[in-house]
């Protein structure tokens, strides 16, 4: 028989999260497992995508533009969420599903609640990150979505860590799965075809967190210091953009170039040879691998998780976070010294032979598989978590 297995999201917009579910799901073995996806906020540009799955999809909170950053959005999310509670409860007991996964804040929080309160035995919350949240909003994580699901995935052993010390999760229940990417899509896409000097890229949502001022900065310092305009591209979309326009306009830097969201991201690695991610936390660093992934030299904030994938002036190289002018001066030593070059992208290399198998999604969805068909679990005869 098979086994009945809900993932409940935010969303369908794009984002590292959502393309990595995409992923799993899509390889899950049909054969074991009877699939549906919920929602509990709407829709996004990958909805198309989801239901190019065959799976079933149920909107929970109906389909409406989703706009994080607004308050209007904030107060429309305490005043909905008593209903989607209810939507969702009632879902559950409609379809009776052995395991529900849940993955970020909203869907961890509503999804995890209306599980334990129809008595789903295996809840398993997926934990992608390493950021403190408000006093409120990290008490219900604790108390809900770490407290009421019967094991936690972590996407990395840094965010395991945060996960035990900062929401008070036991140990025991908390499993290591990293993220993983089709490595099939990648491997043709290795080398950038540019033989008119180096070229720059970051790609990422344009959010503080992703760190975005930090690379136009070292941009403009390049450009006043060094006297280096190299082609530079920043894909990705957010509400950052207007001011990042703006400061790349006012400090002149003419070879920036903003590319918008960016769907088919092995090709638009292809055209970079050095990847940027001058981000303040990551809970993995997706993109990282991505770059790995294609050979590129990857330039990275010194992160404990993105020392999980870079190894300094190994297969990549680490600058303090948040600081323009180092990440300046490693680009410019980069572009001047080609040898300083050529040695680093020997080690991507080699990482890529000794370690980029590990990060391969079939292998990732093995161990999802392995979780969902064991049905691992911590809890007492009532489907309480045990304290």
């Amino acid at each position: 028989m098979k086994k009945k297995v809900v993932f409940i999201i935010n969303n369908f917009v794009v984002g590292g999260v959502e393309k990595l579910l995409l992923d799993i799901i899509a390889r899950l073995d049909k054969q074991k497992f009877d699939i549906s996806i919920i929602t509990v906020f709407g829709s996004g540009p990958l909805e198309d995508n989801f239901k190019a799955l065959n799976v079933p999809i149920y909107f929970a909170a109906g389909k409406f533009p989703f706009y994080a950053s607004h308050w209007l959005y904030k107060v429309y999310w305490l005043v909905i969420a008593p209903f989607i509670i209810a939507r969702l409860v009632w879902w559950l007991r409609l379809h009776h599903p052995d395991t529900v996964v849940t993955s970020l804040y909203q869907a961890d929080i509503l999804g995890i609640l209306a599980s334990w309160l129809t008595h789903i035995r295996q809840r398993v919350l997926i934990h992608h990150d390493v950021y403190p949240l408000p006093f409120g909003k990290a008490y219900l994580k604790r108390k809900i979505g770490i407290g009421l699901s019967t094991k936690v995935v972590a996407v990395s052993q840094t965010v395991k860590a945060f996960v035990i010390t900062y929401f008070g999760a036991i140990d025991s229940r908390v499993e290591v799965i990293t993220n993983g990417i089709n490595l099939e899509l990648f491997k043709n896409n290795q080398f950038s075809s540019n033989d008119s000097g180096l070229t720059l890229g970051m790609l990422g949502r344009l959010e503080p967190i992703k760190g975005p001022s930090i690379f136009v900065q070292a941009l403009q310092i390049l450009q006043s210091e060094y006297g280096l305009t190299p082609t530079s591209y920043l894909g990705g979309s957010g509400s950052l953009k207007p001011e990042l326009m703006g400061y790349a306009s006012q400090a002149k830097l003419p070879n920036l170039h903003f590319d918008g969201e960016i769907q088919d991201v092995p090709g638009w690695m292809s055209k970079i040879d050095i990847l940027v991610v001058p981000s303040m936390s990551e809970g993995f660093g997706l993109v990282i691998l991505e770059g790995l992934a294609t050979g590129k030299l990857v330039l990275a904030s010194d992160l404990p998780s993105v020392r999980e994938l870079v190894t300094n002036n190994i297969n990549g190289q680490l600058f303090p976070v948040g600081d323009a002018k180092s990440l300046a001066d490693m680009l410019h030593r980069l572009i001047t010294d080609p040898t300083v070059f050529n040695q680093v992208k020997q080690g991507v290399s080699k990482w890529q032979q000794q370690r980029l198998s590990y990060y391969d999604i079939k292998q990732v969805t093995w161990h999802y598989e392995e979780l969902l068909s064991s049905g691992r679990e911590d809890q007492d005869n009532n489907g309480a978590i045990r304290p």
